[in-house]
């Protein structure tokens, strides 16, 4: 799953600010990811992207023996005229869905 996170520069000069991905708990290391870097042009803004690639799954209806509720990291952007950004991620990774079911009937000791 992906996700975007809007950095605005509002001021004159071009920006090349570096994104910091750390996980709260180390199990989750990994489970976030995005770009090394994001370029912010002058008096805009641009998208960080951040995807989310869990390792394991979550609690819920169907894995009550699971004790975590959510995948947590915090993402941090030092800017350059000073100041910083700092976001929550959290992801929840629910079992995967069938796509289809086969049935195929065949005689035994056939080719």
């Amino acid at each position: 799953m992906k996700s975007k996170v809007s950095i605005k520069n509002p001021t004159a000069i071009n920006w090349r600010i570096k994104g910091n991905i750390s996980s709260i708990y180390d199990r989750f290391q990994g489970y976030f990811i995005g770009a090394e870097s994001l370029e912010v042009k002058p008096n805009s803004s641009a998208d960080y992207e951040i995807e989310y690639l869990p390792l394991s799954m979550t609690k819920n209806d169907k894995t009550p023996e699971i004790s975590d509720a959510a995948h947590e990291a915090k993402l941090f952007f030092p800017l350059p005229d000073g100041s910083a950004l700092m976001y929550n991620l959290t992801g929840k990774s629910l079992p995967p869905k069938a796509v289809d079911a086969i049935n195929i009937q065949i005689k035994a000791k056939k080719e």
